[in-house]
């Protein structure tokens, strides 16, 4: 079981300012696991055992100046006020029933039925109403602050417990990242630089400079291990 009470205390010297919102009395383990089909991984029981989400603000440790400002959601806000979402049928698209759908979580924030127009979810393919109904499954690790891409969560990998990817509208992008990890990069850093590009699949990673610009980073937090970020370590 991870610390983080702990953990916060370590780097308080740090120049941040964390709002951890309270934790749950009990977590809704029995909602999640209907949505999921699968125990909620330990590292996340673990974090909402800490806290409910909280705000966060990541100031320069040399210079007056805010480097992060986000938002980590409720473990209601990541599981979509615990609604399992419609799915969308090939008949719905035909009838031009896909407004029925609104009401599924987090439409125009990590799916939408413009995607529908993009070949990868072409409604008239199996294939494409599949991934496009992945897309509604996916659960997000933190919208990005002002930017359109997300951190979201596949919880329904038969391989494994969850996959974190980066995503771009339509595009996701696996990072070898895991929940703990995340967390107390995180709590350190805020996003900054968008560090977490660092832990991109080599053969599966977007066409732009995905260069992590650890020199910015050690500029504006000189007490963070930047070899964390260089040689992917799990914390």
């Amino acid at each position: 079981m991870t610390n983080y009470q702990e953990f916060v205390h370590q780097i308080a010297k740090l120049n941040i300012n964390l709002e951890f919102k309270p934790p749950q009395k009990k977590l809704p383990l029995k909602k999640i696991e209907s949505i999921i089909q699968k125990p909620l991984p330990q590292e996340l029981f673990d974090f909402y055992s800490f806290c409910d989400g909280f705000e966060g603000v990541w100031q320069s440790q040399n210079q007056s100046l805010i480097v992060a400002d986000e938002h980590i959601p409720s473990l209601e806000e990541m599981f979509g006020d615990y609604k399992k979402p419609k799915k969308i049928s090939k008949s719905m698209y035909l009838k031009d029933e896909i407004y029925k759908l609104y009401d599924n979580p987090f439409w125009e924030q990590i799916w939408d039925d413009n995607f529908l127009n993009i070949e990868k979810c072409d409604p008239d393919t199996p294939e494409g109403l599949t991934f496009f109904n992945f897309l509604m499954n996916l659960k997000p690790l933190m919208f990005l602050n002002g930017d359109s891409k997300n951190l979201v969560i596949d919880f329904f990998d038969s391989q494994k417990d969850y996959q974190i990817y980066y995503q771009d509208y339509t595009d996701l992008y696996p990072l070898h990242l895991d929940f703990q990890t995340f967390y107390k990069i995180l709590f350190q850093i805020g996003t900054t630089a968008h560090w977490f590009i660092a832990f991109f699949d080599e053969h599966n990673k977007p066409t732009w400079d995905t260069t992590v610009e650890y020199t910015y980073i050690q500029e504006h937090f000189p007490d963070f291990d930047i070899d964390i970020l260089k040689n992917k370590k799990r914390l």
